[in-house]
């Protein structure tokens, strides 16, 4: 890599999203390439939802997302569809049923330098449903269906990203005092 602006980026993206995986029971992150790190899949237990070919509904909570840094990142204002990848698997023909994906694209509004951090936060909040578009969308019939929902429904998945459950008993006040 011969940008230096762009390896320490990267970097210092790596390390706060290896920092925010390591706070959260609901994301794994993984860097695919050498650090500093251009390609990351980032993969959530979320609840959101999936529809199949017989046009059921329902809850699917296993979404995995390819994020990638281009080298002209910084520079320029990214498309989506150049930086993030839905590559959740689903049981038959089943898609993912959200007014901002559909197949692998995934429409999130980007600005050049958009951090690791963000994006993740923001595509928990899309699948979990508590942000979405239903302008200019990219599945009409769940924008469709958003629509016609009660508001008080969503999100979906209420659980923050940044949250780790405790690994064994909570201590006592006393046992943290002594």
């Amino acid at each position: 890599m011969h940008d230096p602006v762009l390896k320490r980026f990267l970097a210092h993206e790596f390390e706060q999203g290896m920092a925010l995986a390591a706070d959260s029971d609901i994301l794994d992150l993984v860097p695919l390439d050498a650090l500093p790190a251009t390609r990351y899949l980032a993969a959530f237990k979320t609840v959101g939802l999936c529809r199949d070919a017989a046009g059921q509904i329902s809850e699917h909570d296993r979404w995995v997302f390819g994020v990638w840094f281009p080298p002209d990142y910084l520079r320029s204002a990214p498309h989506p569809g150049q930086v993030l990848t839905n590559l959740t698997q689903f049981n038959g023909a089943e898609e993912a049923f959200h007014p901002n994906l559909r197949g692998p694209s995934c429409c999130l509004k980007l600005q050049a330098g958009t951090g690791l951090n963000e994006i993740v936060h923001r595509l928990h909040e899309l699948i979990s449903y508590a942000a979405y578009s239903t302008a200019d969308c990219l599945n009409p019939a769940a924008a469709e269906w958003v629509l016609g929902q009660d508001p008080r429904r969503f999100p979906l998945d209420r659980r923050p990203l940044k949250r780790r459950v405790a690994a064994g008993p909570v201590p006592t006040r006393m046992e943290v005092v002594a």
